[in-house]
This record gives C-alpha cells, sequence and structure tokens, in this order.
C-alpha cells in the first residue's frame, strides 16, 4: 500500500506557499485510493479520483476531477470537470482555482466563504474559464509526480510468534468477517478498528501503537468513519493480534456496518452543537447490540449523527441520518 503521490506532491508544493496563507476560509482537497472514491470526494471543494488510461499503447496516470463540493447547511455536490487529466496537470490546476478562490472568495460573511458558494454564484462555466485564463500566469505549467514522491510504508519482518489460544471465539469469528481485509501484497492481511464515537484514551492509543510496532507496519491510519487502520499483518498473527485487541477493548466487531455509527462532538465539546451527538451514537450502538446483533454484518444501513445543521458527523451521506434541529 502507498499514499497517493499526487497527495504528497500537492502537501509539499502548497504546505505555507503564499498563495494559500490568506484565504478567505478553509479549502478542502480529497485524493481517493482507488476509483471507489473512498475519499468522499464529491463532498470536497477539489476531488481527484486516480485514474488510468492506455494511449498509443502506453499506460498513462492521471485523475478525474470533481470541484466545489460541500456539505454544511446547504449542502452541494462536487461538479465533475475532468474525466482524466494529467498527473503532471493536478497542481497547476489546483494553484489556478485557489488563485480565484483568494480574488473572487467572500471575505466579509464567514458562512458563505466557502468555493461551493462562489461557483453557485459564478456558474461553474464562468469560474472554470477564469481557472483557464489563471493558468496562463502561472510559473510552473506543469509539475511532475515522481516515483520519490510516494510514500512507501516498510514491510515488516515476519514476527516470531508463540501460539495462543482464542480469547474469545466467538467474537474472533464475526472480527474475522467484519473487521479484517487481505491486502493486495500476498499474504498480509489489514486489520480495521472500530471507536465508539472515534474516542480513544492516550494510554490505550500507547498500548495499540506497541501492538502495531510488534505485529504490524509501524503505521495507524484514522479511516473516515471515526476508526482505525492497521497493516501488514501476517496470517498468523492474526490470533495474538486479536486477542491484545481484546484486552484494549478495541476488537469490537462490525466495522463500518450498521453497528458503527458516526456522530460529531455535538453538546460535549462543540459550542455550536444543539444536541448530544456522542451520547445518542453510544445508545444507539448499545441498543442494536443488544435487541439486533445479526445487524454486525450488515453493510447496507450506515448510520450518521449530527449535533447540528452543519453536517460534521456527515449525516447527509448515508441511508439512516440523524441531524439536531430547535
Amino acid at each position: 500500500m502507498k499514499i497517493p503521490g499526487g497527495s504528497t506532491r500537492m502537501f509539499n508544493y502548497f504546505l505555507r506557499n503564499p498563495i494559500c496563507q490568506e484565504l478567505g476560509r478553509k479549502f478542502k482537497i480529497a485524493f481517493s485510493s482507488s476509483e471507489k472514491d473512498s475519499a468522499y470526494t464529491f463532498i470536497h471543494d477539489l476531488g481527484f479520483i486516480p485514474k488510468i488510461k492506455i494511449a498509443n499503447g502506453l499506460e498513462k496516470r492521471g485523475f478525474k476531477v470533481v470541484l466545489g463540493g460541500g456539505l454544511g447547511a446547504q449542502p452541494f455536490l462536487a461538479h465533475p470537470v475532468f474525466d482524466f487529466l494529467d498527473e503532471d496537470q493536478v497542481i497547476p490546476f489546483t494553484e489556478a482555482c485557489l488563485r480565484i478562490f483568494d480574488r473572487f472568495g467572500e471575505r466579509a460573511k464567514r458562512h458563505k466563504a466557502r468555493l461551493k458558494y462562489l461557483i453557485n454564484d459564478l456558474g461553474i462555466e464562468e469560474f472554470l474559464t477564469l481557472v483557464s485564463l489563471e493558468r496562463k500566469a502561472l510559473k510552473n505549467q506543469s509539475v511532475q509526480i515522481d516515483r520519490d514522491d510516494f510514500e512507501s510504508t516498510p514491510v515488516p519482518p515476519e514476527p516470531a510468534i508463540q501460539r495462543e489460544t482464542i480469547s474469545d471465539q466467538l467474537k474472533y469469528v464475526q472480527w474475522l468477517k467484519t473487521n479484517i481485509f487481505e491486502q493486495k501484497q500476498k499474504g498480509y492481511y489489514a486489520v480495521q478498528i472500530k471507536l465508539t464515537t472515534g474516542d480513544i484514551k492516550s494510554e490505550t492509543a500507547r498500548s495499540l501503537a506497541d501492538l502495531a510496532d510488534q505485529y504490524a507496519a509501524k503505521d495507524i491510519r484514522i479511516t473516515v468513519n471515526q476508526g482505525m487502520l492497521i497493516k501488514y499483518i501476517w496470517g498468523h498473527a492474526l490470533i495474538p493480534l486479536f486477542n491484545g485487541l481484546n484486552k484494549l477493548g478495541l476488537a469490537e466487531p462490525g466495522f463500518n456496518s450498521t453497528f458503527d455509527i458516526t456522530a460529531c462532538p455535538g453538546t460535549d465539546t462543540c459550542n455550536l452543537g444543539i444536541a448530544s451527538s456522542m451520547g445518542l451514537a453510544q445508545e444507539l450502538e448499545r441498543m442494536l447490540a443488544e435487541d439486533y446483533d445479526e445487524l454486525v454484518y450488515n453493510n447496507d444501513i450506515k448510520i450518521k449523527i449530527s449535533g447540528c445543521m452543519n453536517a460534521c458527523g456527515h449525516h447527509t451521506l448515508l441511508t439512516l441520518a440523524f441531524m439536531a434541529c430547535h
């Protein structure tokens, strides 16, 4: 597995770049790792979905590009603007979009200071015309994404493991079915960790880091549904890893299932929250586990909760949504 080179290169290019230091408000960019759009690019200011096409018998890398999405009280679906954009044109196009947003974006009204409102006012065609004109003035007309821009995860050596008995047979079987998938790298597995409301205590996190160091790659990812992902785990290491996670309370099955509810902080910590979205999520997960335990395998019904209309819990995306209102 590798971080998409485009995201790494873009991060390095725009970090502390003067062009994006004084924007009217935030500008969100998402790179998906596959054509399945696992990054929800359609709700971001700019979204890139990797694609490969064959031209003259040669493989060419690029991205499908979407522009001007967003959630909040007024959700907007991103506009598809390129079915295929060559990878060396991704950063120039992004820079031109940032320059136009910087120049014409809202400065006085904070709630309107997002790219989606600017595009809504100008129209997508007019915005893209301005971007096209702006690109002519850019110093860098192309920025190549080289192999050095890919950050690869070091593959861990095979651990020396003593045979262990499974601490909870039923939970282990459910965990294997719902929280584990085989990587494309032969012999390795990735483990997804379900975190209720996305919370983890500091001591637990340190113990998790020790487990990852012992059985997996030294790399822990935060997932889009408030969980965690560890990878490059040998098959025969799954049982001791499960036992270790189970002791920490991190082996709950049902990752990304109906059992796995996403919720924003709500009134617990957010000044804008008007309802306890985290409290509702905890109570719903408890009720589902007690009364509808078969839903641990259900991936068709997803639940998301926002403590106000601003959609930080992504309630506008899924099948069953709760949004607090007055």
